[in-house]
C-alpha cells in the first residue's frame, strides 16, 4: 500500500480462503489518498459498506474520508 495518511490495514481471508484487505483512515479530521499494489492479485474488488455488493475497484475509490474504511477483495 502507498499513501500519505495514517492508515490501519487488516489482512483477512474470505469464506473461500481468498485474500481481503480492510483499509481504514485513522485521521479523523482529513481525507487521505492511497493506492493498493498487490503482489499477485490481478483484480481488486470493492465491497460496498452500504449494500455489501462488490464491484471493480476504480480510481475514485482511492480516497478515504476521515475515519472511513474500505474492504477490498484481491482476486486472481
Amino acid at each position: 500500500m502507498k499513501g500519505k495518511g495514517p492508515f490501519v490495514i487488516g489482512e483477512f481471508e474470505d469464506a473461500e480462503g481468498k485474500p481481503a484487505v480492510l483499509v481504514v483512515n485513522r485521521d479523523i479530521a482529513h481525507s487521505s489518498e492511497f493506492t493498493i499494489v498487490p503482489k499477485s492479485a490481478k483484480t481488486i474488488e470493492r465491497v460496498s459498506s452500504k449494500t455489501g455488493i462488490t464491484r471493480k475497484w476504480a480510481a475514485e475509490d482511492n480516497w478515504l474520508a476521515p475515519g472511513e474504511g474500505i474492504l477490498l477483495l484481491l482476486r486472481d
